[in-house]
C-alpha cells in the first residue's frame, strides 16, 4: 500500500536575540522569495554556482 502524506517544512524555529540578527533574517527572508524565479534562471539546480551561492546563504542564516 501506499499513503500519501503532507510536509511541513520551519526553516527558522529560533526567535533571534538581537535587534540586528532578526533585521537580517527578514531581509534574507524576503530576498529569498523576491528573487526566487530569477534564481532558476541564473543558477539552475545542481549548477556549482548555485551550490556556492547556497554555502553563502546558509553560512549568514546560520546561529
Amino acid at each position: 500500500k501506499i499513503i500519501e502524506k503532507q510536509l511541513v517544512y520551519f526553516e527558522q524555529t529560533v526567535i533571534p536575540n538581537s535587534g540586528w540578527q532578526r533585521l537580517c533574517d527578514r531581509i534574507l527572508f524576503w530576498a529569498k522569495f523576491r528573487f526566487e524565479n530569477v534564481g532558476y534562471k541564473i543558477l539552475p539546480k545542481g549548477s556549482r554556482r548555485r551550490n556556492f551561492i547556497k554555502k553563502i546563504y546558509f553560512s549568514l542564516v546560520k546561529r
